[in-house]
């Protein structure tokens, strides 16, 4: 007997919110075809004010306005470390580098400041993240702990004065309400509230599911949601628990071993793996970008950097950096009430499909990969679609008539 295959199956639409992530398109720079000066992209950051990606890579710093590169090293600048592991604005627009041994720079466009562990309060030349809060403090994650520069001040926070299980930080990310959240390696998650509080949350203590974390984003309500390199994906529902775990036993998150997170203004979590691609999330679907199915030219990502509604940027191991632009918003739009009807459900051999009032649609069946597997176009109010061939799982069937896409709900 052919197993059932769970499809997407009902749909009514009047004044609906569509999720569409057709029509992307992908550009690749790599040192081959541009100034990038290294193909491994560690860290990005969009650079409002001079309207610039700034890239940091294993052999310098580079920025691009869309049309020219500029390139920064230390053959032909003040950088001591060509080696780049993290990048952050400020509020004046001064671009902050973080190096493997050089310590912290600062760049205004003209000149340049080096901060290191010889000639200021850094604990370690090793700037994993770096963050301003709303305050203007400068928070970073360094090898030998967390340090805090309000300008003036430094302070420390390390395994020889606090709590923290490790001096490994690896990533920062600011609360609505004055929150640090830090990840570690093999120390739990860390925060710092707004009165220097310091809370330890690891495997033992609560219900996340790595003690290791490699980046974290923040949503609208305030929420840190955090990367881990083993575990997949996990979100902090309050300040510590509840926790909520996304893993490839528990969701279609295609893979554990996950290297960044990003969060878009319509809450789409964006995340990049280390051998799945790009993996998106909007509310409870899941979409995957790599080689096989896009314009990706690699599964593994490093970095992701989110200019707008229609533009991610993504930092690759030894494939370039990669522009993604497409409508990939939360869109509005009005269409005229119909009720579309697809049965049975679930179906094993022919899935049926009344389209209402609509008599022609491109039709086209994907995997919870974003794989295509079948496409065609059907003509008249019913068509039918032979399911007899599909392993068992979970499928979309996409309906779109001319411009309007529109995505039916799957079910596990």
């Amino acid at each position: 007997m052919v197993s059932p295959v769970k499809l997407a199956l009902s749909l009514v639409l009047s004044l609906v919110s569509v999720f569409c992530y057709s029509q992307l398109s992908f550009q690749v720079y790599n040192s081959s075809n541009s100034a990038l000066p290294f193909n491994t992209v560690r860290c990005l950051k969009i650079d409002t004010v001079n309207q610039l990606i700034w890239a940091g890579t294993d052999y310098g710093l580079a920025s691009f306005d869309g049309t020219s590169w500029n390139v920064y090293n230390s053959a032909n600048s003040p950088l001591t470390d060509d080696a780049i592991r993290s990048l952050q604005m400020d509020v004046f627009g001064k671009i902050w580098v973080g190096t493997t041994y050089g310590g912290l720079f600062s760049f205004d466009g003209s000149n340049w400041i080096n901060y290191t562990n010889f000639n200021s309060g850094l604990q370690d030349n090793y700037i994993r993240a770096i963050a301003f809060d709303d305050q203007n403090n400068m928070w970073l994650a360094t090898t030998e702990g967390i340090s805090r520069y309000n300008g003036t001040v430094w302070q420390q926070w390390n395994t020889a004065n606090s709590i923290l299980m490790t001096n490994n930080i690896t990533s920062i990310a600011i609360g609505n309400n004055g929150e640090k959240y830090f990840g570690t390696i093999n120390g739990g998650v860390v925060y710092i509230d707004q009165f220097d509080n310091l809370s330890v949350f690891t495997i033992a203590s609560s219900n996340i599911p790595d003690n290791s974390t490699v980046s974290i984003a923040v949503d609208s309500l305030g929420n840190p949601w955090f990367a881990s390199p083993a575990g997949g994906l996990f979100l902090d529902n309050a300040y510590g628990g509840p926790w909520t775990n996304f893993n490839v036993s528990n969701s279609s998150l295609p893979s554990n071993g996950l290297t960044s997170v990003a969060i878009s203004e319509q809450q789409s979590v964006f995340i990049g793996s280390e051998q799945n691609g790009l993996i998106i999330k909007h509310e409870n679907d899941w979409f995957v970008y790599d080689q096989t199915n896009s314009g990706m030219p690699s599964a593994h990502i490093l970095s992701l950097a989110i200019e707008d509604n229609t533009t991610l940027w993504l930092g690759t191991y030894n494939h370039g950096l990669v522009k993604m632009v497409g409508n990939y918003a939360n869109i509005t739009e009005q269409i005229s009430a119909q009720t579309i009807n697809v049965y049975p459900n679930p179906t094993q051999i022919i899935l049926e499909v009344d389209l209402g009032l609509i008599d022609r649609v491109d039709y086209q069946i994907v995997d919870n990969f974003g794989r295509n597997i079948e496409h065609g176009t059907a003509i008249g109010s019913h068509f039918s679609v032979h399911t007899e061939y599909l392993e068992e799982g979970m499928y979309f069937l996409i309906l779109s008539s001319q411009s309007t896409p529109i995505k039916f709900q799957k079910i596990n």
